[in-house]
């Protein structure tokens, strides 16, 4: 009973923690950048435990990746035609839309018992795919479209999904015991996700603490 309680736990209380701490958020900030890091290490992780073998897609995997994007896009012209006042709530619907599968999946998916080969499949092809796509689409929904948004658009991108993804590789090719690794650190992975549940969660309550004049109902909405 108490290891079934235990995963929405970690889901739900980091949210409070970082709710009732809003100072937490410098830990997002540099030098810190928590959020990143453990970002990358979390991909690290993930990569180490690909085997090319399993890594053949179905076409389950491309309808995840045409709705994945379809919820990022539909919801954002929606906003937009209905609701032109509102870009906020259009930004908001893109953002948590479009977001690829987690990190963290495949890590749940083995507390879980299920498919890990299928859902690190289902991890590269949303992560890499979507990756390229928001190259074009977040000028789109940001507004921005120059050169240097792009390049910073791009060199995150490198950094969070190629970088560790290259990493993972070359240790695997140096330790093929690597592979191991990620079932032995699962706990620490999904711990470690969970406390940037933590962060990103002060870091909203601190937005809104420096923005008092922000609408309450915008934000339920947005909620």
């Amino acid at each position: 009973m108490w290891k079934t309680l235990i995963r929405p736990a970690m889901i739900f209380i980091p949210f409070g923690i970082g709710i009732f701490f809003p100072q937490l958020h410098v830990l997002n900030n540099p030098p810190y950048n928590l959020i990143r890091w453990a970002l990358v290490f979390m991909v690290f992780m993930s990569c180490l435990q690909i085997r090319f073998s399993e890594l053949k897609p179905h076409k389950e995997h491309w309808r995840i990746l045409l709705a994945n994007l379809l919820m990022g896009i539909i919801p954002y012209i929606l906003f937009h035609i209905f609701l032109p006042g509102n870009p906020d709530l259009a930004k908001a619907a893109f953002f948590i839309g479009i977001t690829p599968t987690a990190t963290a999946a495949p890590v749940v998916v083995a507390f879980l018992n299920g498919r890990i080969g299928f859902a690190l499949t289902g991890f590269t092809i949303t992560n890499f795919f979507i990756s390229l796509s928001l190259l074009g689409l977040l000028p789109v929904v940001t507004g921005n479209f120059t050169i240097s948004f792009l390049g910073d658009v791009a060199l995150t991108l490198l950094q969070i999904i190629a970088l560790p993804f290259v990493l993972a590789l070359i240790v695997r090719k140096i330790w093929p015991g690597a592979r191991d690794l990620p079932k032995r650190c699962k706990t620490f992975t999904f711990s470690l996700w969970s406390f940037t549940l933590l962060v990103l969660a002060a870091i909203a309550r601190n937005y809104f603490i420096e923005h008092p004049e922000a609408s309450l109902w915008q934000i339920l909405l947005i909620a």
